[in-house]
């Protein structure tokens, strides 16, 4: 894990170190630090927009996806940006594993409950009979994916 980002749950938290009035737009990783240039100057909180701005364009989400968590008047800022879909190749970034392992358990969860109701029922002479439930209405590991 690095210092500059963390992951909760499918959002990226980032802290970085914002510099203004560069010559162009860049995500660069200086040691352990990330440093975000950005072409506007820090007036206003148009230095702020234009980093969210920025942001939204290079994780693929829309601007109300990205939030200012600290840092509003500091060039040093946490940033968070809800679901990134892609990842500025500079920062060799990859999206969590946590969705794909809610998912499998979530199955596994679901398929559990249909063996487990699937029962015998000798106790009235029948050799075999099987019941269903709607297993929306069981407990859930956690959310449903929305996929």
């Amino acid at each position: 894990m690095s210092d500059w980002y963390r992951w909760d749950e499918d959002d990226l938290v980032l802290t970085l170190r914002l510099q203004p009035r560069a010559p162009n737009d860049q995500w660069a990783l200086d040691g352990t630090q990330l440093k975000v240039r950005i072409t506007t100057p820090p007036i206003d909180g148009l230095a702020n927009q234009h980093l969210f701005k920025f942001a939204a364009a290079s994780f693929g989400v829309s601007l109300s996806a990205v939030s200012l968590l600290r840092g509003k008047t500091s060039r040093h800022k946490v940033i968070r940006i809800e679901r990134p879909t892609r990842f500025p190749k500079t920062l060799s970034l990859s999206p969590p594993h946590a969705h794909s392992i809610k998912k499998h358990l979530q199955n596994l969860w679901n398929n559990v409950y249909r063996v487990l109701l699937s029962i015998s029922d000798h106790s009235q002479g029948h050799a075999c009979s099987t019941y269903f439930i709607d297993v929306s209405t069981l407990p859930r590991l956690g959310q449903p994916s929305e996929e």
